[in-house]
């Protein structure tokens, strides 16, 4: 909870963009690490790019992520995605390189990527799932789950693994023991697909929460008002403890 209120208040307020614009502009390494995932998403989800030119992007992304789990994570979550989508529109070059390069991404050290529970890949009768620092193994056959909850977490057929190599392994190893499992392609395809199409919501906020977040800047942004908190620890706590009521727990 604490997650998702601190990043919508930052993104709303303008905060984050200012904070690229004014500080990390200064030091190439921070804008590398603000852009970058970015970048990806603009490359990797638009389907007009000539093959030649997608795939120096691409390896370049490869070669920029190498030192970063987590934008590995994100490459290999676009790149399989991209791979769904040119499958369906009958691109086979951009598929056949999509499909080459997965294998250097898949294993990626799993990073805690937040409370959003991500598709990584439909391998055959089951959806490989990301959340937190879990590769989530879910048969298809449960329908619309949110793994975000313990109790859909916890559903029988629901499985961990450490990595995406050991979530196909065991996947193998279950549809040998049980063939009635086994889903048809097109129904895997078609679910990745679905998935592909889905796009994070930040939840919306309660009215106070929204409150808060309007507030706060304006407290901060008056010389005199925050002078005045710095100044005077005990209403500088009590502030923070008004905060924390309004935004239900969040940002303490």
């Amino acid at each position: 909870k604490d997650i998702s209120i601190f990043a919508a208040d930052w993104i709303r307020s303008g905060r984050l963009d200012k904070l690229k614009t004014n500080i990390f502009s200064k030091f190439p390494f921070l804008l590398l690490l603000s852009q970058l995932p970015s970048q990806i998403q603009t490359v990797l989800q638009e389907d007009s790019w000539e093959f030649k030119e997608f795939e120096a992007q691409v390896n370049e992304f490869v070669s920029l992520s190498a030192r970063y789990p987590l934008f590995q994570r994100l490459l290999s979550q676009e790149l399989n995605n991209c791979r769904e989508r040119c499958r369906q529109r009958g691109d086979r070059l951009k598929a056949k390189f999509c499909e080459e390069l997965l294998p250097r991404l898949n294993n990626a050290p799993v990073t805690a990527a937040g409370p959003v529970p991500v598709l990584v890949e439909s391998y055959k009768a089951y959806n490989v799932v990301q959340y937190l620092d879990k590769i989530l193994v879910v048969p298809i056959a449960l329908g619309p789950l949110n793994l975000a909850m313990r109790t859909d977490r916890e559903r029988p057929g629901i499985f961990e693994t450490t990595n995406l190599t050991e979530a196909r392994a065991a996947v193998d190893s279950t549809l040998m023991a049980d063939p009635a499992q086994a889903d048809t392609p097109r129904a895997a395809s078609d679910s990745v697909a679905a998935v592909a199409q889905m796009q994070y919501q930040p939840p919306s906020l309660p009215l106070l929460s929204r409150f808060a977040s309007w507030l706060e800047p304006v407290v901060v942004n008056q010389r005199f008002l925050f002078r005045l908190l710095v100044k005077h620890p005990l209403l500088f706590r009590t502030a923070q403890r008004f905060k924390h009521t309004l935004t239900g727990g969040g940002v303490a």
